[in-house]
């Protein structure tokens, strides 16, 4: 379909797929329809030239102190505080690159800011994709898979220093095949350190990974059914191999197959064994439980080939029918709203199941989604998250962005956190929870904070707005169209109009207040 067809604006449509529109998109969409839009986001080039130059160029400060050595109990000793400012230079780098930050035997002990600077990295790289990738769509859906393979980078140091490798294996399947990506996440080690399955042995399992794979990754708390069943054979289902959901049963035997499944990170495994040094994911066959499961009705036999229980339990989970309609569901979450047609879902799980083995399968549903009434037609009921309320404004104002911990710290300050949210759940995507009192406030305030950050962030909404020769209420509406898509009512208009106090002097401090109040209204925060 045309987004001629559509009752929802082309602004509106780009507002629920990117982090924001700029006039660019919004003129490619009004000459060339929002159905060759969606196009052009699902067949992107492996790599984005003018994106990648922008990241090859970016810099980021860090704030550190240099070990300086060990005292009596083999404790770092610290020096001074020391200021730098350096390149992102661990996007890119390989396990064993990342693994030397925090091997054991390093000769020069590093801070821990050196070995959480990975992390940071690619906090910085978002910020600047989000701001300026032409492919936002691939931005949009990578943050939803980051949440909903939600990893606490800040939670121990070896979890930030391989976090650029969890971001790689996200935006390598971003619109690949679930199953796929399922298994790319299982073996990255940030997961592995994060649900403690680098430790997981014989005797009993670690059950956190199995646990959340079940609960959040695959079928979803919809599915759990211990509160009506015990038992693996009383699951309606469970004789024919298609139980209807799973039980705790289920969790205990997956976590058995998973068992072995760690890091090459050196450590010491006794009698002078250690793992290998290379900071990739590594099977060792002495951990694995090696001995008959049975999950989701399934028997797996004893002494099954390396990895192939685990790769067997993936199997299972990712084509179960309700992860299909749990993952569907969080789609339509995402791009229209709290409030969606079950018949969207129903249609979207019969096409995420068909083309579940596709190398493609990811593009083809949301292809569907994007293409269909329900999405072309939903009224604007989702409020902005953090990121999408900063990037969107910073688009819609033309402003440049430096990677600086002040844009960091401003979405934190509105209840998001980059990487950082400590419950495996992911961030919270629900209207309610961004927009208690307290969170408004931020809101607001974190609005005006940007046009003010001079270390981070710069624009000239002159040039921008093209306001040379304009009045003062032809600037304000075309503000106004540019931040919102439409033109002001009557009542937006009076409230601009206070900010006039009766000049028509067009000054840049004019156009400041006059964006600044824009960003904290209603027709603003929602998409």
């Amino acid at each position: 379909m045309s987004a001629s067809n559509s009752s929802a604006t082309p602004f509106q449509l780009l507002g629920r797929a990117t982090y924001g529109p700029t006039q660019t998109e919004l003129a490619y969409v009004q000459k060339n329809g929002w159905e060759k839009w969606v196009a052009y986001q699902l067949v992107a080039p492996e790599k984005e030239v003018e994106m990648e130059q922008r990241l090859a160029n970016a810099t980021l400060p860090i704030r550190f102190r240099r070990i300086k050595g060990e005292n009596a109990f083999g404790e770092p000793i610290e020096g001074e505080e020391e200021t730098a400012v350096r390149k992102l230079e661990y996007l890119n780098a390989t396990p064993a690159q990342l693994y030397d930050l925090i091997a054991e035997n390093r000769k020069v002990k590093l801070s821990f800011e050196e070995k959480h600077r990975p992390a940071n990295e690619v906090r910085a790289a978002t910020m600047l994709r989000q701001r300026y990738s032409e492919y936002q769509l691939l931005e949009v859906m990578t943050e939803f898979w980051h949440n909903h393979f939600n990893v606490q980078a800040d939670a121990n140091l070896n979890i930030g220093a391989f976090f650029p490798l969890h971001d790689r294996a996200i935006r390598d399947n971003v619109f690949g095949n679930f199953r796929t990506l399922l298994e790319a996440i299982a073996q990255s080690p940030a997961m592995l350190y994060y649900l403690n399955n680098n430790e997981s042995k014989s005797g009993p399992a670690n059950e956190n990974y199995a646990r959340e794979l079940f609960e959040l990754h695959t079928l979803g708390a919809g599915a759990y059914l211990n509160a009506v069943y015990n038992k693996w054979k009383q699951v309606p289902g469970a004789f024919e191999e298609k139980p209807i959901g799973y039980i705790d049963q289920d969790v205990y035997e997956a976590a058995r197959a998973f068992t072995g499944w760690t890091v090459g990170d050196g450590a010491r495994l006794g009698h002078q064994e250690l793992l290998p040094e290379t900071g990739e994911f590594f099977y060792y066959e002495a951990w694995h439980d090696n001995y008959q499961k049975r999950v989701l009705g399934v028997e797996i036999e004893a002494n099954q080939p390396p990895l192939a229980d685990g790769k067997k339990v993936l199997d299972l989970v990712a084509y179960h029918p309700a992860t299909a309609k749990h993952l569907c569901e969080k789609l339509c979450k995402r791009f229209i709203g709290d409030t969606y047609p079950e018949s969207l879902v129903t249609t979207l799980s019969e096409i995420w199941i068909k083309h579940q083995t596709d190398p493609d399968q990811i593009k083809k549903v949301l292809y569907a989604l994007l293409y269909s009434m329900d999405f072309c037609n939903a009224p604007a009921q989702k409020i902005k998250t953090p990121p999408e309320l900063i990037f969107s404004f910073l688009r819609g104002i033309g402003a440049d962005i430096t990677p600086h911990p002040s844009i960091y710290y401003t979405v934190i300050q509105m209840g998001y956190k980059p990487f950082g949210w400590p419950s495996p759940t992911g961030h919270p995507d629900t209207n309610s929870y961004w927009i208690s009192s307290n969170m408004l406030l931020n809101r607001w305030n974190a609005i005006i904070g940007l046009l003010y950050n001079k270390e981070a962030i710069s624009y000239n909404l002159e040039k921008h707005f093209k306001t040379k020769g304009k009045s003062a209420d032809e600037v304000q509406r075309a503000c106004y169209l540019a931040l919102c898509g439409t033109e002001p009512s009557e009542k937006i208009v009076a409230q601009m109009a206070a900010i006039k106090g009766g000049r028509e002097e067009v000054s840049p401090d004019f156009i400041r207040k006059t964006v600044g109040l824009i960003g904290l209204l209603p027709e603003f925060q929602y998409r």
